[in-house]
């Protein structure tokens, strides 16, 4: 089960990425845009660019693990979600809304900590679409920021 304070974290625009590996233990590691707890919070959907899915995809289809990190910048909070794969698709019209929304506020924020919108686009914040949704079942929640969950299984 993801802990309260943890989806609320998740919540927050900042930045993640999901790994996963293939057959012959090499990593895929891929930017996520926008993170969706589900109502039971032991699920999550989230969302990566689908000219970038095929490896990921193949890699989950392959064995299945996940292992998600994301990264709040403004109050460093951190945490690392693995769990098993349980689908993916294509995006429907809510969850290209939900992601517009999602970076609209990482846009927001990083003007806030003075971050240029110019900067963001190096890293490729700005193309984001078109995305897919993968939605996988959360195990294991580990603590990744200097708080006293650092490096801790949390759920």
């Amino acid at each position: 089960m993801i802990p309260d304070h943890v989806r609320e974290s998740l919540s927050c625009p900042g930045t993640a990425v999901v790994a996963t590996r293939d057959s012959q233990l090499q990593p895929c590691l891929i930017r996520v845009f926008g993170i969706n707890v589900h109502p039971n919070q032991t699920t999550a959907t989230f969302y990566i660019h689908e000219r970038r899915s095929e490896q990921i995809i193949a890699n989950l289809e392959n064995n299945g693990r996940i292992a998600l990190t994301t990264a709040v910048p403004g109050s460093n909070e951190s945490y690392q979600l693995k769990g098993k794969f349980l689908s993916w698709r294509r995006n429907n019209e809510q969850d290209n809304q939900f992601v517009d929304e999602y970076m609209a506020r990482v846009y927001q924020c990083a003007e806030e900590w003075g971050i240029p919108k110019e900067l963001l686009s190096t890293f490729n914040m700005g193309i984001y679409k078109p995305t897919i949704a993968i939605t996988f079942d959360v195990e294991m929640v580990f603590g990744q920021a200097p708080h006293p969950e650092t490096g801790k299984l949390i759920s």
